[in-house]
């Protein structure tokens, strides 16, 4: 916990002006729970047509281990230092290479990520990829967005 280094990122909630953010905690969900079974966003319904930022501020590093036995617990909007938004597309970047975990599978290949909440496959699959940029959707169909988010980071090697 003494050489915890707090993530910093530049984010844009549905197309407003980019951000700079230092934190502790940073999710964008669709789902409640994140890691097999910890409810980052406890009330997320995933057919609301809503993503949902979750985002904790830099705190005091002896308040780490309660917060993580909170989170646990799915007590995360209980602390001061959470904000929660709903969005429909989220931008992320950063001069480095973000680290992005996708349903499971870790990537540091990228210094942006979107995501966007699409309503289809076939509308995933119109959106143009740039170079260094991951862009994810999100589905009723987990399976879809496996194999498109399979595909888009395909197109990198």
């Amino acid at each position: 916990l003494c050489h915890i280094k707090w993530h910093e990122f530049d984010v844009s909630i549905d197309g407003g002006e980019f951000e700079h953010k230092q934190g502790f905690i940073i999710a964008l969900c669709n789902g409640s729970f994140i890691g097999g079974g910890i409810p980052i966003c406890p009330n997320a319904n995933p057919e609301d047509h809503k993503l949902e930022f979750v985002f904790v501020d830099k705190i005091k590093k002896g308040k780490i281990l309660g917060r993580l036995i909170k989170l646990l617990k799915g007590k995360i909007f209980d602390f001061d230092e959470t904000t929660h938004v709903y969005c429909e597309k989220a931008i992320f970047k950063d001069n480095n290479k973000l680290l992005i975990q996708v349903d499971g599978n870790i990537t540091d290949k990228y210094n942006e990520y979107r995501c966007e909440k699409l309503r289809n496959l076939r509308e995933m699959r119109s959106k143009s990829l740039k170079k260094n940029t991951l862009l994810h959707g999100t589905y009723k169909n987990i399976e879809g967005l496996r194999e498109i988010v399979k595909d888009g980071l395909n197109m990198y090697r």
